[in-house]
């Protein structure tokens, strides 16, 4: 028995052993760059180095990785990525499960966003153990560090060090790790001797900079870097909820918030986070010396020291390296700078400089330009530039040098002529700068000028010249401008124009983040700035006790998310300043609470901040919680003094200006005072007099006009109009051209000609009518600039005013640009007398929801055509309301049928016709062969019907007899197929056919969504005899629980729903159609989904509408029996009812949905005559054809009618181009 027992043994032992050699075979050997990159072949593979990689190429990341790589006790040289858009960069951008050991990273140059490490962008789960990164740079947005960006999942780092520079753009920065989260996640027994800085709202630590969330540790660990700069710094783990076991550090590492100086404070013993099982852990015992003995590390930290079986060994003087090491990672200077600029004078302490591993620096030169005297350097006798070396050596073992470059420049500015040349400012970042000529950037890849790392310090005068044509586009990229960073610098005498720069945070056209220092007579003008946050002309970010006084700007500001300012996106920090400035540009932010200034955006700081002496001359500054000077957020302590506005500043997207009785009208206030008049902005005397501005050295008014210039200047500024609006007037009345047209300067430097004698325009740009008209008269005026003067490329350069018959009643509309009167005289009744092509018309929606259309608009029976509305979604600002009409308030629309249109909102009530509807009636209308876009209330004839007080009390609206064929699409809430919302009022004998999709919530097939939580009153809402005939009804994040056919009254909300009838063959889903099906619930004529027709066949047929519907087919509706959906009475003359048809009534045209140009087959089987009408019934084409033809499309986009006839019998279609 003992004897089987031990054969059982023996064979066990040799099974396990094959299966080890198997496993080992297994293992994927690599020996170059090649093969490293193929791991990503196969990422769950085994693989081993058996050498030394160096790589010469840029990098891509390697992810997501599950499997086992053994670095076998080698290096990868030269790691690099550069995407500072993108997230998890490394060596591997993600691992998960996988084990990584014996590796060496060296030389390394990792820039990304999130999650950036040198080894691993994301962690999850898994293994990283006696590994180490050394003189490299790892630089990233958020989440940033040496080994990994972030680790989760149980991940484990063990037995690891880096040496390595961390510096994070804007949040946590981690000597090892970024950011740790859920439990058992885990950091031992490793060190950290480089140096970590992070800008922005920082927290950068030594070992991990944040925790997250989950019970996870760091135990045994060891900070030794020499500086760990940035705010909330601490030297092992930034916040609390870690559980912290016997960590150490330096007692000499310093902190400091300012991330570029060396200066800073040690950790005193008394700091309330000091301790081996505090955040700061303890300083190490018996001092910094014994961080170079392996007793430390043995004795205290239970590091495994064991000769030839352990992990961690001393070699020579320095920190611990790893037992596979044959030599020590070579010794370097941990420095902020990897260069240094010097004048005749200047200095360089190098005793600021520390070694990576611990050791003791001797520094020497051969240079007779630099004297070196008690480790400071000096430089002298410098007459032409140049570069010298100055050598570093160690106290080591091994043969191992380092060396700082020095570049040398004699005394005085460095001059700038050419684009090429601005470069220097990012080599020489504390050296002064002299621009000698405008520099035109056009066409020249540019992503700003040093960095938050490395900022400007010195001195940048434009010299008065321009920098033209400056471009970015980069939403994911921070920090962002012409000098993206400055600390103490001067920038003055510069002009910067026609620049495009889209960001992130801190984005502007000058100088993205300014600390401390002055930005003087600067200007930016016919720009475009973009951002996210902290968006501006000038300066993104104003801190530290910076100062920018006598600057303008006119440029176009935007932010998507928030803080966005005329001239500064934020200030914050005591003593900083804005004085002396103005801004005439137009800033605008979609969202609300998000503060737009007309000055800056946001005090951010307690501290004793100053705005004064300032004019906001903007033309419009849309966003929730907007300030014409600033906005105050939170705080209270500051000081507003002798600030001034425009009283006719827009300050909604409506065309409302501020009350002149607002609390916050005042000169130490909010919004500043409104200039005594307007007028006074064109006036150098109340500059010079109220404000204090010097027009003797620094300001100039010009004999031409406009808004005050710089000294320097030799013309004004281009002018942009911003938007130019049609007008009307009749002969009582008047129209104040200034309002129609929005510009960037005075309205003093354009001019405005009339091309009619019956008009006349006074000095004040106010038209008047000479005489009466008898019918409606479309005058063109003419926009141009005055002398020394231009209009910006793109411009509008001339607009209408229509002149009204004073008695008109109705008013007939017969132009594109009679739609202007509506706007002009919303109480009116109108008569549309032509088809309308608004084909490249720029057109922002008649009315709005603070002054609605009130009258009648009888569209006797015509179409609009080509309808584009998306003013306000192109400028991102949230309107309530966007369509033909935006807002209608008892007003009756009818017998009006809109085609091709691309309506497009960001906000609620979004419709192909009206967009809020309160109240009245809208009647025999459709919208076909369109696209409505919005962000809640979406569909495709209204957005939103109201009841007339738009408060659930007044009387409600109609909709009754229309349809709709569109593609209804919402970014958010409810989208309905004819209505987006009903809150109160009638939708009966309607139909909808096209498509309803929403990206979040609810999307209803016919009547959208019951928006009237509180009515007990059956009769609020009703929505009876109709059909939903949309071929889709996809909700994302409602499906299946509320996406209808007919109405959702959210399950229980009260209304009547009479005689409703569905298509079965809707298709309900997600709007990914991941999921997808049929209605199967509530399948009544009183339900949400309706009741299925018999056959699907019934909805074209007259007597389903009539016999089942009451419908009207005598004075109403129409329809061509078994071929398609019914149509009205008003529109087209073509009835199919009388004509015999043929045996295949059906005619089939492939494909019924053409682009311009593209042909069509028809299924004819005979000769026979085609014939393709309008929608109104105007013959446009005939053709004699063979069967089975192959057509040549003619035709632009709109909606067609196809009539195939054989004799006196013939077959019908619809055709549709896009």
């Amino acid at each position: 028995m003992k004897k089987n027992y031990i054969l059982l043994r023996r064979l066990l032992l040799l099974v396990i052993v094959g299966i080890c050699t198997t496993f080992a075979q297994a293992q994927t050997s690599i020996s170059d760059a090649a093969g490293l990159a193929a791991i990503a072949n196969d990422l769950s593979g085994s693989y081993v180095l058996t050498t030394d990689i160096t790589l010469t190429s840029t990098w891509t990341p390697i992810g997501t990785f599950t499997g086992t790589l053994d670095g076998g006790g080698h290096i990868i040289y030269g790691l690099k990525v550069n995407d500072s858009g993108t997230a998890e960069r490394g060596l591997f951008s993600q691992t998960n499960g996988a084990t990584i050991r014996n590796l060496g990273i060296e030389n390394a140059n990792i820039v990304g966003n999130e999650r950036t490490g040198a080894i691993v962008g994301l962690m999850i789960g898994g293994l990283i153990e006696k590994c180490y990164v050394a003189n490299s740079y790892i630089e990233g947005r958020d989440h940033v560090g040496s080994i990994g960006g972030q680790i989760k999942g149980g991940a484990i780092i063990q037995n690891c060090y880096s040496t390595a520079n961390i510096y994070s753009r804007e949040y946590q920065a981690g000597g090892l790790v970024g950011v740790i989260n859920e439990d058992n996640t885990k950091i031992s027994k490793s060190y950290f001797s480089g140096i970590v800085r992070c800008a922005a709202n920082s927290r950068p630590a030594g070992i991990l900079a944040w925790r997250d969330n989950g019970t996870n540790t760091v135990e045994y660990c060891v900070n030794l870097a020499p500086y760990i700069l940035g705010n909330d710094n601490l030297r092992v783990v930034g916040n609390d909820g870690v559980t912290l076991t016997e960590n150490y550090s330096l007692a000499n590492c310093k902190l400091s918030s300012d991330i570029n100086n060396y200066n800073g404070s040690t950790v005193p013993t008394a700091d309330g986070n000091y301790g081996a099982g505090k955040r700061h852990g303890a300083n190490i015992p018996g001092g910094d010396a014994n961080a170079l003995t392996s007793d430390f590390y043995a004795t205290t930290l239970g590091w495994d020291f064991t000769e030839g079986t352990g992990v961690w060994k001393m070699l020579g003087a320095g920190y611990p390296v790893l037992q596979w090491q044959s030599a020590p990672v070579n010794s370097s200077a941990l420095r902020l700078a990897s260069s240094y600029s010097l004048q005749n004078g200047n200095q360089i302490n190098l005793n600021d400089l520390v070694s990576n591993r611990g050791l003791v620096l001797s520094f020497s030169t051969t240079s007779d330009k630099i004297t070196i005297a008690g480790n400071i350097a000096t430089a002298h006798d410098i007459n032409t530039p140049e570069d010298a070396i100055i050598s570093i050596s160690v106290n080591s073992d091994f043969t191992e040098t380092d060396q700082l470059i020095i570049h040398l420049f004699p005394t005085g500015p460095i001059t700038i002529s050419t684009p090429a040349e601005l470069n220097a400012v990012t080599q020489f970042p504390n050296m002064d700068f002299l621009l000698t000529a405008d520099l035109d950037m056009t066409g020249i890849p540019f992503s700003g000028l040093c960095s938050s790392a490395s900022p400007f310090t010195g001195t940048f005068d434009g010299n008065g010249h321009v920098i033209k044509g400056l471009s970015y586009n980069n939403t994911a990229t921070s920090t962002l401008a012409l000098i993206n960073a400055t600390n103490g610098a001067t920038i003055k005498n510069l002009g910067i124009e026609q620049a495009n720069i889209i960001g992130k945070n801190d984005i502007a056209a000058i100088v993205g983040t300014m600390s401390g220092g002055t930005m003087e007579a600067c200007y930016v003008g016919n720009s475009y700035i973009e951002g996210n946050d902290h968006v501006a002309s000038l300066a993104g970010k104003i801190y530290g006790g910076a100062v920018i006084h006598d600057c303008y700007s006119n440029a176009t500001i935007f932010s998507r998310s928030t803080q966005a300012g005329g001239l500064g996106g934020v200030i914050l920090d005591a003593n900083s300043k804005v004085s002396k400035c103005y801004f005439s540009g137009k800033v605008a932010i979609p969202t609300s609470n998000t503060r737009p200034g007309g000055i800056v955006a946001l005090i951010d700081n307690n501290n004793g901040i100053t705005i004064e002496y300032c004019v906001n001359l903007a033309s419009s500054i849309i966003g929730g919680s907007n300030c014409r000077i600033i906005q105050n957020g939170s705080q209270s302590t500051y000081t507003l003094t002798s600030n001034y506005s425009i009283s006719t500043t827009i300050m909604n997207p409506n065309g409302s200006v501020m009350s002149p009785t607002d609390s916050n009208v005042a000169t130490n206030k909010l919004h500043g005072a409104n200039l005594p008049s307007d007028a006074d902005a064109l006036s150098s005397t109340f500059y010079e007099t109220t404000q204090g501005w010097d027009f003797t050295n620094t300001w100039a008014m010009l004999p031409t006009g406009g808004y005050p210039v710089l000294k320097w200047q030799t013309s004004p500024l281009d002018v942009t109009v911003f938007s130019a609006d049609n007008g009307a007037l009749t002969s009582a009345g008047s129209v104040d051209l200034n309002k129609l047209v929005v510009t960037n300067n005075a309205k003093n430097a354009i001019t405005f000609t009339p091309n009619s004698s019956n008009v006349t325009i006074d000095a004040n740009n106010v038209l008047t009518m000479n005489s009466a008209v008898s019918s409606v008269e479309t005058v063109t005026i003419d926009i141009a600039a005055k002398p020394d003067f231009t209009l910006t490329s793109g411009s509008p350069t001339s607009f209408t005013v229509s002149l009204v018959p004073d008695a008109a009643d109705p008013i007939e509309i017969s132009t594109v640009a009679d739609l202007a009167i509506v706007e002009a005289y919303p109480a009116k009744n109108y008569k549309l007398m032509a088809d309308l092509d608004m084909a490249g018309v720029v057109f922002d929606g008649l009315c709005s929801t603070t002054v609605p259309f009130t009258g009648i608009f009888d569209g006797n029976g015509h179409v609009i055509s080509n309808i584009t509305n998306t003013k306000w979604a192109a400028q991102k600002a949230k309107v309530k309301g966007a369509g033909l009409f935006n807002a209608t308030k008892g007003a009756t629309i009818k017998k009006l049928g809109v085609e091709s249109a691309l309506i497009t909102g960001i906000d609620q009530n979004v419709g192909g016709i009206i967009g809020q509807m309160q109240g009245g009636l809208i009647e025999e209308c459709y919208v076909v062969n369109s696209q409505i876009n919005g962000y809640d209330h979406v569909g495709s004839l209204v957005g939103g019907v109201n009841d007339y007080n738009n408060d659930k009390t007044g009387t409600g609206a109609t909709v009754r007899n229309c349809y709709g064929n569109a593609n209804v699409y919402s970014t958010n809430y409810q989208a309905g197929g004819l209505t987006g919302t009903v809150m109160k009022g009638v939708v009966e004998k309607c139909y909808f056919t096209g498509t309803v999709k929403d990206a979040g919530d609810r999307a209803i097939g016919l009547a959208g969504y019951h928006d009237n939580s509180t009515t007990t009153n059956a009769t609020d809402v009703v929505v009876k005899n109709s059909i939903n005939l949309a071929t889709s009804i996809l909700s994302q994040n409602q499906y299946p629980a509320q996406t209808f056919r007919i109405f959702d009254n959210n399950g229980n909300r009260v209304c009547t729903l009479e005689n409703n009838y569905s298509i079965s063959s809707t298709v309900l889903g997600k709007a990914d159609l991941s999921t997808s099906g049929v209605a199967t619930v509530e399948l009544t004529t009183t339900g949400r989904n309706g009741a299925n027709l018999t056959s699907d066949a019934d909805a074209k047929t007259a007597s389903f509408y009539s016999g089942t519907l009451g419908w009207d087919f005598t004075s109403i509706w129409k329809i061509s029996e078994g071929v398609s959906y019914p149509e009205l009475l008003a529109f087209s003359p073509i009835s199919t009812s009388n004509i015999d048809l043929l045996s295949n009534n059906q005619l089939v045209i492939c494909p019924n949905l053409l682009n311009e140009g593209q042909s069509f087959k028809v299924n004819n089987s005979e000769k026979g005559l085609l014939s393709i009408y309008s929608l109104q019934g105007a013959l446009l084409e005939k053709l004699d054809i063979e069967a089975s033809a192959t057509i040549k499309n003619n035709l632009t986009h709109g909606s067609y009618i196809v009539k195939f006839t054989v004799g006196n019998k013939s077959q019908f279609a619809r055709l549709i181009v896009k």
